[in-house]
């Protein structure tokens, strides 16, 4: 499974489990936030700053870029509701 680089930048909820704002830039170096359970992520200790991973399919590769699915396998999606993003390839782990 593949995964995707991602900072823990915020607490948004603290009550059990936890929701953590987690950002990665895409290709173009926009920012993508995600919301998503802590341990979704593998996040033991909410600290800000803490780099993760998030799950997430590859679709197809070129050059440099890599378009990942963050929908599969956890049915994640950006703040903004979309799913699909063009990432650098140094920020997926295959």
């Amino acid at each position: 499974m593949a995964s995707v680089k991602v900072t823990l930048t915020q607490i948004v909820d603290s009550s059990f489990p936890g929701v953590g704002a987690f950002e990665f830039a895409d290709a173009t170096g926009k920012t993508i936030v995600v919301h998503e359970k802590l341990p979704v992520a593998g996040v033991n200790k909410a600290e800000i700053g803490v780099e993760a991973d998030l799950r997430c399919t590859t679709v197809t590769a070129m050059q440099t870029n890599i378009l990942i699915d963050i929908s599969r396998p956890d049915a994640m999606e950006d703040d903004q509701g979309q799913i699909h993003f063009w990432v650098n390839a140094d920020l997926v782990n295959e």
